[in-house]
């Protein structure tokens, strides 16, 4: 942990030198490695949630849960 709080520090100092612009396009650049590394390339696929929880259906009649619904929105 030394040595990368180290490294860090010594980073830190070298980005001091820089100008608020070269700054401002570091911390871009930086913001857009630690996204693409945390959410990484794939996006969510809706296609995943088919089916999930499909149990908690079973010997429900669709047309009557429709209805049941619908008459509930009007009160």
């Amino acid at each position: 942990m030394r040595t990368s709080t180290a490294t860090y520090r010594r980073v830190v100092k070298q980005i001091q030198t820089l100008t608020a612009d070269e700054q401002l396009r570091l911390l871009q650049d930086l913001t857009k490695m630690v996204q693409n590394s945390v959410v990484g390339t794939s996006k969510p696929n809706l296609m995943d949630l088919q089916g999930l929880d499909k149990e908690l259906w079973r010997g429900v009649d669709v047309d009557t849960y429709i209805n049941e619904e619908r008459e509930s929105w009007n009160g």
